[in-house]
């Protein structure tokens, strides 16, 4: 498949962002920062892993402290404990918030794709739980950050982007620039052959929205080793 004309130019508008977190992220440091006997990295983290934008934010601090030491984090706790408490809380002064230069069919659009972005991951983790894996953190954590380009696209641009560029493609793109760990930008680029991790984050994404065709049902049953209804109840099990 021929690569999209605007796709670099758009990877690297978007990678230049300084990046924003929810409202309701920014809200929970803010209330964490005044309570920082009580705060560890796994409360941290409880945060950020409900918000793709912060996760990333929280990977790329850990990347550019490990570049030098040629190892990669790949998860959100491991990379608040790599970066400090209070390092992580000088770097989240003053964030930008996603909403606050959104109108309202933006910020509707915006909680839909987090929201998307949340259900894929459970589902996700619950398909790699299901199958044994041994990388359940990252697979959830690459299918969390899989929409990121959208949520990005209306934060610098809303309207602009050309309607048919490549989101995943981009996001892939976004996560090479950052300097993502490897294994996590696999899980969530395009499936390559029959890696069972990124099938599972690819899946999960699609069947994350409403009415996802009979065949990724099918799909997942045959990745899963069960028929179409044990899918459907595995679903269920992870969106409740």
């Amino acid at each position: 498949m021929p690569v999209h004309p605007d796709l670099a130019a758009w990877a690297d508008r978007l990678a230049a962002v300084d990046l924003p977190v929810l409202r309701a992220s920014a809200l929970a440091l803010s209330a964490r920062a005044r309570r920082p006997d009580e705060t560890d990295a796994h409360s941290l983290a409880a945060i950020a892993l409900r918000d793709p934008l912060l996760c990333l934010r929280v990977l790329r601090a850990a990347a550019r402290r490990q570049a030098h030491r040629g190892t990669q984090v790949e998860g959100v706790t491991a990379a608040l404990v790599l970066t400090g408490i209070d390092p992580f809380f000088r770097e989240c002064a003053g964030l930008p918030v996603l909403e606050d230069a959104l109108d309202s069919q933006g910020r509707s659009a915006v909680h839909g794709i987090v929201q998307h972005a949340r259900a894929a991951a459970r589902i996700a983790a619950a398909f790699a739980i299901h199958r044994g894996e041994d990388d359940v953190e990252a697979v959830h954590l690459a299918a969390l950050l899989h929409d990121c380009a959208a949520l990005l696209i209306w934060h610098v641009a809303p309207g602009e982007a050309p309607a048919d560029l490549p989101l995943a493609e981009l996001g892939a793109a976004l996560l090479e620039r950052w300097e993502i760990a490897d294994n996590l930008r696999r899980l969530a680029g395009p499936p390559q052959g029959d890696a069972p991790g990124p099938r599972i984050v690819a899946l999960a994404t699609r069947l994350a929205d409403r009415g996802a065709p009979a065949k990724d049902l099918e799909e997942a049953a045959q990745l899963l080793h069960l028929q179409p209804a044990g899918v459907a109840t595995l679903l269920r099990q992870a969106l409740t």
